[in-house]
């Protein structure tokens, strides 16, 4: 049986190497229709295998293809449509599941863009009320959406890599902890209320116990 395993592994690596190829082909194919289910399907189960299919997905690709749809990703972040900036931050997230400390190499990259989101001139629109309209209101939804799995997504990110004491990131978390921002201040109608004890968890386990408390 051994010898049979043997004398056919050349016909096995072919055959793995033309999956991963073709693959490799049509993973935009994939992820671009998987990746609307996450904000267009009614169902949270279906939405939640949708997440679960995506992270799989991303964990067969050859880096260069997964920076190529991360790219993708990340550039939705600075769409005009809320809906599109929700969908991003909820596959940020995605990203750091399916690398977990490979996300390290990416922080350069999206903590300054966190920052920029979560900053209380970035997700509130002047002279608008919450609830002035239906349309606003759903924009407002998927604004808040986007705050919490941008959030969601940076306690991953804190989880994984080494982010806390790292001089190069110092200046961006003090911005994001500053607590001026939303993330510790949201109590506004329809915001949703973020309690970071993740984030508190993630710091305190590493020497830093001067954040401001819970809403």
């Amino acid at each position: 049986m051994l010898a049979t395993i043997f004398s056919s592994f050349p016909q096995i690596y072919i055959l793995v190497l033309l999956i991963q190829k073709t693959l490799e082909t049509y993973a935009g194919m994939f992820f671009i229709p998987m990746a609307t289910r996450l904000v267009n399907d009614e169902s949270a189960k279906c939405r939640k295998i949708t997440a679960l299919a995506i992270r799989s997905l991303l964990q067969k690709l050859w880096v260069e293809k997964r920076d190529e749809l991360f790219t993708m990703a990340t550039h939705w972040l600075h769409d005009n449509n809320p809906a599109h900036q929700c969908l991003s931050s909820q596959l940020c997230g995605i990203f750091v599941d399916a690398e977990e400390a490979g996300i390290q190499r990416r922080l350069d990259d999206i903590l300054p863009q966190i920052q920029e989101h979560i900053k209380p001139d970035g997700l509130q629109k002047d002279g608008m009320s919450a609830m002035e309209t239906d349309d606003t209101s759903m924009e407002e939804r998927h604004t808040d959406h986007m705050l919490f799995n941008l959030l969601s997504a940076l306690a991953k990110m804190i989880k994984h890599c080494s982010i806390i004491g790292n001089k190069a990131y110092t200046d961006t978390l003090n911005a994001i902890w500053d607590p001026s921002n939303l993330i510790f201040s949201i109590r506004t109608p329809g915001c949703v209320w973020f309690r970071p004890s993740s984030l508190e968890t993630c710091l305190l386990l590493n020497n830093q116990t001067s954040l401001p408390g819970p809403c």
